[in-house]
């Protein structure tokens, strides 16, 4: 649920920056004033928000990539509100939508924070190791056998072809 939410976000965010960057430049104050700015504008506000869409939807149907997800939608997050910390620090403090950005920001980091720790991945315990394996399961994937062994636990040498069949 957190990586639909957050992947509808992503999604939005870089659909706004890629089509129609003029609106999102000006909801954010921003002055596209050359070719230049047109173009970082739209590979950070575009594509690289889309990209970021993508993984979160991709995780939302494939189990294996929940967990990388989630790091992933965190580190941004956190990466966001950093840069938004040291401008308030340096510049001041901005208006009332990148305030609410932050904000935002801080909510989804908390929560996957509280996702990853659900899942065991901030926490080492057995119980969450165990977890943390069952969620990250290749399905069908067998398990690699164990070396076969004597009853006084020495190896015993591969089989021959004509012992497998």
């Amino acid at each position: 649920l957190i990586l639909a939410f957050a992947g509808v976000v992503w999604l939005s965010v870089g659909l706004a920056g890629l089509l129609d960057p003029l609106w999102l430049a000006d909801l954010l104050d921003f002055q596209l004033t050359s070719a230049t700015a047109h173009n970082e504008f739209r590979a950070i506000y575009g594509g690289l928000c889309l990209a970021l869409a993508s993984l979160h939807f991709v995780a939302v149907i494939r189990s294996a990539w929940l967990v990388p997800a989630l790091v992933s939608s965190l580190v941004c997050n956190l990466g966001l509100m950093t840069g938004r910390g040291f401008s308030i620090a340096v510049d001041s403090v901005p208006g009332p939508v990148a305030l609410g950005l932050f904000g935002g920001e801080l909510l989804l980091s908390a929560v996957t924070v509280f996702a990853l720790w659900r899942l065991g991945v901030l926490v080492k315990d057995e119980r969450a190791t165990v977890r943390q394996q069952e969620q990250l399961a290749v399905p069908g994937a067998a398990a690699e056998p164990a070396p076969e062994a004597t009853n006084e636990g020495e190896q015993l040498p591969p089989k021959t072809t004509q012992e497998q069949g």
